[in-house]
């Protein structure tokens, strides 16, 4: 009956000192949501994943190019400077590694350990999509519904909805709690709709385009561990 109670004990005090466990399941992905600011900063706040060990992934169109960089990530009101650790490009592994003072971080994230999933998207998959203020459920989709002029690199897709279409996202396989992307940006098509009784035609997204785990796991240099 003591050991119960002990139990019981350590689990709420465990609790309370991370309130990630107190969640449910989809939210407690929550935590490894960051915001990423420019210097100077801008009118809009990037999103990024920490990864574990002061390692912090995020979309290199977020992190942006050259001199107009100097990102900073930022994390329970806590303003932290980065070191550019890999660049990435938009236009080829839109992804960025950033890297800041673990001392720095609040204990309940830096303790945190992220793992990549090492199986590739499947059609069909659920996903959890997070950031540090929601969480949404979706699922992979089939990259045979999408535009024909689609690149391949943009093949690892979900549907479109706004809740999961923010770059920077974690996309995160909801059984093995592993991460199976981040958040590139949108895919959309021309289709002729009916307007005012008249026919017209526009753009309509589609599909939200993710970078997949294991692009990332090529992209990180090998003395990266986290």
């Amino acid at each position: 009956m003591r050991y119960l109670a002990f139990l019981c004990f350590c689990l709420v005090t465990a609790a309370l000192a991370d309130p990630a466990l107190l969640l449910d399941d989809d939210d407690s992905f929550r935590i490894y949501g960051v915001h990423i600011d420019r210097t100077p900063k801008q009118p809009w706040t990037g999103l990024g994943i920490y990864l574990g060990r002061g390692y912090v992934l995020t979309p290199a169109h977020v992190a942006g190019l050259g001199f107009w960089r100097n990102p900073r990530v930022e994390v329970e009101g806590r303003d932290l400077p980065t070191k550019v650790l890999k660049d990435g490009h938009f236009h080829d592994v839109d992804i960025t590694l950033l890297g800041v003072d673990e001392q720095q971080l609040p204990v309940r994230l830096g303790l945190r350990r992220l793992t990549l999933c090492q199986n590739a998207p499947w059609v069909g998959e659920d996903v959890v999509v997070a950031t540090r203020e929601s969480a949404a459920r979706s699922h992979v989709m089939s990259p045979y519904l999408l535009p024909a002029d689609t690149p391949a690199k943009n093949s690892a897709v979900l549907p479109y909805l706004p809740e999961t279409a923010a770059a920077g996202s974690g996309i995160f396989d909801a059984h093995r709690k592993c991460l199976l992307g981040i958040v590139s940006g949108k895919i959309w098509r021309n289709e002729i709709v009916q307007e005012d009784g008249r026919l017209v035609s526009g753009p309509r997204d589609v599909a939200t385009y993710f970078v997949p785990a294991s692009t990332i796991a090529d992209f990180i240099p090998a003395t990266v561990h986290f």
